[in-house]
């Protein structure tokens, strides 16, 4: 049910767009500054300041309008605001296992600018009988509170993760992504859950902006997000940029980052799986 209604809400006036080159096996590349070539053989697209060509033969077709992807601050995906009703007394604190919870399933980069009993007693609210009750999310965007319906819905994704309800804290975290959009603690745990569910495109497209936003810290993660759609071309040359920087510490070679990669779609590629990695057959 809430899935459903997640689904046609998300309807929504807003800003960030980006070029989508749309290929003829179906996949999708997100990019900026999609153009094509002199000649016409190739498009040429840029991702985390490299460039890349793809043949126009691969190519369906590039959308250049993109898609609403946040909704302006103090304002609500649901329509109207409605003033958050008045408390006539005190609450009750929060249990204490309940704060405990909330300290761990919440991301400090996100707290929404209000007393921390406040928070822990909206936590409460969302999350103490177990289970994610979606009406105190419905009333809390209806408040036009920007960043609380983003702590709230991250909250809720995070709490679902944590219980292995993957789809579930998907549509919360895509959600809070709505109101905070490109905000470093959601992109993680958005990249990260839609990669466990096997949505690799998806994936790929948090992690991009991941690597915008964190720098090289996210560049291994990157190359393996592009390998996992297939891209092996710019995981190899993602992968020797990060270990060329001189930031590297884990004593990784290009190798070892395949072989993690061709592990992780093994585990969560859905009929995917690459052929077997021959290092001999690439140039490095």
């Amino acid at each position: 049910m809430f899935r459903k209604a997640a689904i046609a809400l998300l309807v929504l006036c807003s800003v960030a767009f980006a070029d989508t080159i749309v290929l003829r096996n179906g996949r999708k590349i997100t990019a900026n500054n999609v153009h094509e070539d002199a000649g016409g053989s190739k498009y040429s697209y840029e991702i985390g300041g490299n460039t890349f060509s793809i043949a126009r033969s691969s190519v369906d077709h590039v959308d250049k309008d993109g898609q609403a992807t946040s909704i302006p601050k103090g304002q609500s995906r649901l329509g109207a605001c409605k003033p958050a009703p008045k408390k006539t007394q005190p609450e009750d604190k929060a249990p204490v296992r309940v704060v405990i919870m909330c300290q761990q399933l919440s991301a400090k980069r996100l707290l929404p600018g209000i007393p921390d009993a406040a928070w822990n007693n909206q936590c409460a609210r969302i999350i103490q009988n177990g289970s994610v009750d979606d009406q105190v999310l419905t009333d809390t965007e209806s408040e036009c509170n920007s960043d609380l319906s983003a702590a709230s819905y991250y909250l809720a994704g995070n709490f679902e993760y944590t219980a292995a309800k993957l789809e579930r804290a998907l549509d919360y975290l895509k959600i809070a992504n709505l109101y905070r959009t490109g905000d470093y603690e959601v992109l993680s745990k958005l990249a990260i859950v839609s990669r466990d569910l096997g949505q690799f495109d998806d994936s790929l497209t948090y992690f991009q902006q991941l690597a915008d936003l964190g720098g090289s810290e996210w560049l291994p993660s990157l190359g393996t997000a592009y390998y996992l759609v297939g891209r092996k071309e710019e995981a190899l040359v993602t992968w020797k940029t990060y270990l060329a920087s001189g930031d590297s510490r884990s004593g990784y070679s290009v190798d070892n980052y395949v072989y993690l990669a061709e592990q992780l779609k093994r585990k969560y590629g859905k009929g995917t799986a690459a052929p077997p990695y021959n290092p001999y057959a690439n140039n490095y």
